[in-house]
């Protein structure tokens, strides 16, 4: 997959979907934004949301992960679709952010063929595994909220 969001006027929005995943998480290669300008990525029905901007400051920003290669991996959406919208009012042409891949949770069907367990994958950044920060740190685990599951 190699996809840009770009400032064209038909440019601003990218839908990724897997049929049946429990969760996508979506890889940008690149994200070149102008002062101002922002990218989201959302579930379907938008009631969950994060936000990147150009400098992808966790502060005022959404959380994400890097796993040593160019780019970083946005916060995964429940369901089988991620919704990637560019947040702009610029005119001009060009590409503003590029998606490489991404990520999603194996469907029901391969949860109960294969006994899965829930987990999450955390990259290079420290964090654990859901089901160990839960067990050894329960203090950190509640304090963290959704941001354990899924990382």
């Amino acid at each position: 997959m190699n996809s840009s969001l770009s400032y064209a006027p038909s440019g601003g929005t990218q839908i990724i979907q897997h049929p049946g995943a429990t969760y996508v998480k979506v890889h940008f290669s690149s994200l070149r934004l102008a002062d101002g300008d922002y990218v989201t990525v959302s579930s379907r029905d938008g009631k969950e949301s994060y936000r990147y901007d150009r400098h992808l400051n966790r502060a005022t920003g959404s959380d994400y992960t890097t796993d040593g290669q160019p780019g970083f991996w946005a916060m995964s959406v429940e369901g089988d679709t991620a919704v990637v919208t560019l947040h702009s009012s610029r005119t001009a042409r060009g590409s503003a952010a590029t998606i490489d891949r991404f990520w999603r949770g194996y469907d029901r069907t391969e949860i109960t063929a294969h006994n899965f367990t829930t987990q999450s994958v955390c990259s290079t950044d420290a964090r654990r595994d859901v089901v160990c920060y839960q067990n050894s740190h329960p203090t950190e685990y509640a304090r963290g909220g959704r941001r354990w599951h899924g990382c």
